[in-house]
Formats: structure tokens, C-alpha cells, sequence
């Protein structure tokens, strides 16, 4: 995978709190929230199509999508990658959007 965009430059700290990476390989593009926070979940996520990486807005967004399976792409989860059409039967199995709680 190759990176293609950081939001943020040289390394996280004290002034640069949060920050996230795309990398491009494979058919999709991933992004890799990053925190300096140990509290804080770093969420990665992987979608099919270009964003405008600049836009945090629309990152988020898309983050958010995916999550909540709405956006096709994949989540990633307690060290698993979570597929939109994984997300969605969860979520209809349990008839619950919050899919994650389900997973042990």
C-alpha cells in the first residue's frame, strides 16, 4: 500500500493531537484515523472510490458511513476488517445499528 496523503505534517504531538493517513493499494483506499490520545479510538476504514482527502468533513463522513453501513467500503474492528454486506446482515440479525456490540 502506498501512502498518498497525511493530514497532518511530520509526526503527532502535543501540537498536532489527531491527524489521519490514506494509503491506495489493492482496489481500494484506506484511511487510518490516528490519536496521540490512548483513550482515543483510532478507527481505519477502507473505501472504493477517491475522496477529497483535504476535506475533514467529508472524511468523517464517509467514516461514519461506513461505520453505520450506508457507505459501501469496509470497517475495521477489534483487528478484523467488516465488509458493508457483513455490517448490514449484523445489523438485520440483531435488528440493532449498532453492530459492534455484537461482535465478541
Amino acid at each position: 500500500m502506498k501512502e498518498i496523503y497525511r493530514s497532518f505534517e511530520g509526526k503527532l504531538d502535543a501540537d498536532n493531537q489527531e491527524g489521519y493517513i490514506v494509503y491506495e493499494g489493492n482496489g481500494f483506499f484506506e484511511v487510518r484515523n490516528i490519536s496521540v490520545w490512548a483513550d482515543k479510538t483510532n478507527g481505519s476504514f477502507r473505501v472504493n472510490k477517491p475522496l477529497n482527502w483535504e476535506n475533514v468533513e467529508e472524511i468523517a463522513e464517509a467514516c461514519f458511513r461506513v461505520e453505520n453501513g450506508t457507505l459501501d467500503g469496509q470497517a475495521f474492528y477489534k483487528g478484523k476488517w467488516y465488509k458493508t454486506e457483513t455490517i448490514n446482515k449484523i445489523q438485520k440479525k440483531y435488528e440493532d445499528g449498532e453492530w459492534r456490540r455484537h461482535i465478541k
